[in-house]
């Protein structure tokens, strides 16, 4: 990172460099920053090695953060009573035979809101939603989410902005 940085960026990260701090994580890592407080969890992926991770705010709001794909049984227990939960959402449920999100490691936007309903998180946040339906996305993959999820859905496109 270091090397990838100082090469390609260097004026700007010579500005920087005084206040990075990399950690290197592994699963389970619990590491404080300011008085945020991350936990990292191996996502356990056959694809690409990947973590997600909660992070507790001051105020202690809980966000989670699940990576790119779907939430596994083992990563409940750190994400479980989540403020925020954002979770990948791919496609309709309807879409799945066009769009086909389980070979690629991703879930529809019906399994993220189970997921979500199963966690107990209060506000689900969808993202790494296919792009073939901007037009109507942010309409049809709410409708579909509130199905399967009773609290507060956020469906963001481009330049949204969440304020929690």
């Amino acid at each position: 990172i270091d090397s990838i940085l100082q090469y390609t960026a260097n004026k700007h990260y010579q500005e920087v460099l005084p206040f990075l701090n990399i950690v290197l994580i592994n699963d389970n890592l619990s590491y404080e920053f300011h008085g945020w407080n991350f936990t990292f969890f191996d996502k356990k992926s056959n694809k690409t090695p990947q973590f997600g991770f909660t992070v507790t705010f001051p105020d202690n709001t809980k966000l989670s953060f699940l990576g790119d794909e779907p939430l596994n049984e083992h990563e409940i227990t750190f994400v479980k009573d989540s403020d925020i939960f954002i979770h990948e959402a791919f496609c309709l449920e309807n879409d799945m035979e066009f769009h086909r999100p389980h070979p690629k490691k991703h879930s529809t936007v019906k399994e993220a809101a189970l997921y979500a309903a199963k966690v107990n998180a209060k506000k689900l946040v969808l993202f790494h939603m296919e792009d073939d339906s901007l037009e109507t996305r942010k309409k049809e993959y709410y409708n579909e989410a509130s199905n399967n999820f009773k609290r507060e859905i956020f469906v963001p496109v481009d330049l949204d902005v969440m304020v929690f």
